[in-house]
C-alpha cells in the first residue's frame, strides 16, 4: 500500500486528492479539495498568468499543505497544465510554490493526455473509447483503438478550453446567438481534423473533469457534491442542448444562482458546455458518460512516474 498526493494546477481550478493504492491499482480515497483560482484569465490577451489568479493559488496551496500533513502521504505528485504551458511567467509561479514547500511539474498536452485517460479508464473498459479532458485551457482528446495498450492511443491536447474560449468569444452579459455560432464553428473547426483521423468511429464517449461533473450536478441540482452521484452518469444530447440555452439565456450573476453550479465558474461553464456538446455531435452518439475519476487518478496511478 502507498499514500499519495495528487495535486493538479489547471487554468481554472486547482485540486488536491489524497489517496491510497494498493499493489493491485486499487485507488481508497482519503481528502479531496478544490480550489477555483482562474490563473489563465485574460492569458489568451495578456500571455501572463493572473496576479489575482497566482495569489488565490498560494493561499489553496497552504489550504492542502495542511490536510498533507495530516495524512503523511509517501510521496506528493503536483502538476501543472495548459495555462502553466503558455504562459511567460510561468517561472514566477512555480518559484512562489516552491517557496512555500509544493514543486511543480509542468507537463505536455501529450502527457496529460495520457495521465487523464488513465484516470478515467480506471476499473472500466477501454475499446474503442473515446476520452475528453475538456480543460479551462485546453481540451484533451484520446482515442484508445484497442483497450488498454497505450502505444496504441490516439492523442491530442488542443488549446481549447472554457477559459480560453470566454476570453475569446463570450462578452455579452447575455450570449448573442452571433457568440455561441462563432464558438461552435471554432471548436468544429478546430476538433474535426482529429476525427477525421481515427480509424473507426468512437462507441462510446467518456467526458472528466470539473465542466463534465457539473452537467450532472446541475441537471440534478446537488446541492452538494456526492462523487458516487456523479461517476458513471449519462448525458443526452438533448439535455446538453437545453443546458446550453438554460444557461445562454442567463447573466453570469443570474447563473451564480443555479443550484449544483460552483458560482466562481459560473462565467466560464458555458463555453464548458459548447466545447462537450460540439464534440458529442461531432461523434453522431446520443449520450456522453461523465467519469470523477480524472487525472488525479492518473497521477496517483503514475506517481512512480514522477
Amino acid at each position: 500500500m502507498q499514500r499519495i498526493a495528487a495535486v493538479d494546477i489547471g487554468t481554472v481550478t486547482m485540486r488536491v486528492l489524497i489517496a491510497d493504492v494498493d499493489e493491485w491499482g486499487t485507488i481508497s480515497e482519503l481528502h479531496r479539495d478544490i480550489c477555483l483560482t482562474h490563473i489563465g484569465k485574460d492569458l489568451s490577451r495578456t500571455g501572463k498568468l493572473s496576479d489575482e489568479g497566482m495569489q488565490t493559488a498560494f493561499a489553496a496551496w497552504e489550504r492542502f499543505a495542511i490536510a498533507i500533513e495530516e495524512y503523511h502521504p509517501e510521496k506528493v505528485v503536483c502538476v501543472a497544465t495548459s495555462a502553466a504551458r503558455d504562459a511567460q511567467n510561468s517561472d514566477e509561479f512555480l518559484m512562489g510554490l516552491l517557496a512555500r514547500g509544493l514543486e511543480v511539474h509542468i507537463i505536455s498536452g501529450d502527457r496529460e493526455a495520457l495521465l487523464s485517460f488513465r484516470g478515467a479508464t480506471y476499473q472500466r473498459n477501454a475499446h474503442d473509447l473515446l476520452v475528453i479532458d475538456p480543460g479551462g485551457g485546453s481540451t484533451e482528446c484520446i482515442f484508445s483503438p484497442d483497450g488498454r495498450d497505450e502505444s496504441a492511443l490516439i492523442m491530442r491536447s488542443l488549446n481549447i478550453g472554457s477559459r480560453r474560449l470566454t476570453d475569446m468569444f463570450l462578452h455579452e452579459p447575455l450570449a448573442t446567438i452571433e457568440e455561441i455560432t462563432a464558438t461552435r464553428n471554432f471548436i468544429a473547426d478546430m476538433f474535426t481534423p482529429f476525427f477525421d483521423m481515427l480509424p473507426v468511429s468512437p462507441c462510446e464517449l467518456v467526458a472528466m473533469a470539473g465542466t463534465a461533473t457539473t452537467l450532472v450536478t446541475i441537471r440534478d441540482a446537488m446541492d452538494e457534491y456526492d462523487p458516487q452521484l456523479v461517476q458513471g452518469q449519462r448525458v443526452s444530447a438533448a439535455e446538453l442542448d437545453e443546458m446550453v440555452k438554460r444557461l445562454a439565456g442567463l447573466t453570469i450573476e443570474e447563473r451564480k444562482s443555479i443550484v449544483g453550479l460552483e458560482p466562481k465558474r459560473a462565467d466560464v461553464i458555458l463555453a464548458g458546455v459548447l466545447i462537450i456538446a460540439e464534440i458529442l455531435r461531432i461523434t453522431g452518439l446520443s449520450e456522453l458518460t461523465i467519469s470523477d475519476y480524472d487525472i488525479l487518478y492518473g497521477i496517483i496511478l503514475s506517481a512512480d512516474l514522477f
